[in-house]
C-alpha cells in the first residue's frame, strides 16, 4: 500500500517557500534604513559637538582650543556618516520597485549634514585666516 506524499512540509502554509526567505528584507530598503540611521548619528554627533564646544567655552577661554577641536573632530565625522548616509540613500532611491520613503529621508538627512559640514569647515577656514 503507497502513501500519498506531500509536496509541502507539515505545518508551513503553501503560500511561504519552505526556504524561509519570505521575511527576508529588500536590498533598497536596508541601504536606506542604514543611510537613515547615519544620518541621525550625523545629526546626533553635530548636537554633541556644538553641546561640548559650549560647556568647554562655559569654563574660560584657555579651553578655546581643545573645544575647536573636539567639535571640528566631531564634525568632520558626522559629515562623514552624512556623505555615506547621501550616497545610500541615492542607490536605494535608484533602485526599481524599491518603496522611496525612507531612501528619501536618508538622501535628505544626508544632504542637509554634507551641506552643515561644509559650511562649519568654511567658518572654521575664515577664523584661521583671520
Amino acid at each position: 500500500m503507497s502513501t500519498p506524499q506531500q509536496s509541502e512540509p507539515a505545518g508551513v502554509p503553501a503560500s511561504v517557500p519552505a526556504s524561509g526567505t519570505a521575511g527576508a528584507p529588500k536590498p533598497g530598503r536596508v541601504l536606506a534604513l542604514v543611510g537613515f540611521a547615519l544620518g541621525v548619528l550625523g545629526v546626533l554627533l553635530n548636537a554633541v559637538g556644538s553641546l561640548v564646544y559650549a560647556a568647554l567655552l562655559m569654563q574660560g577661554y584657555e579651553q578655546l582650543a581643545i573645544a575647536a577641536n573636539v567639535q571640528s573632530v566631531l564634525f568632520a565625522i558626522a559629515t562623514a556618516l552624512g556623505l555615506i548616509g547621501l550616497v545610500l540613500g541615492i542607490v536605494a532611491l535608484t533602485r526599481t520597485g524599491a518603496p522611496k520613503g525612507w531612501p528619501a529621508a536618508a538622501t535628505v538627512l544626508g544632504a542637509v549634514i554634507v551641506f552643515d559640514g561644509i559650511v562649519v569647515g568654511l567658518q572654521s577656514l575664515v577664523y584661521v585666516l583671520l
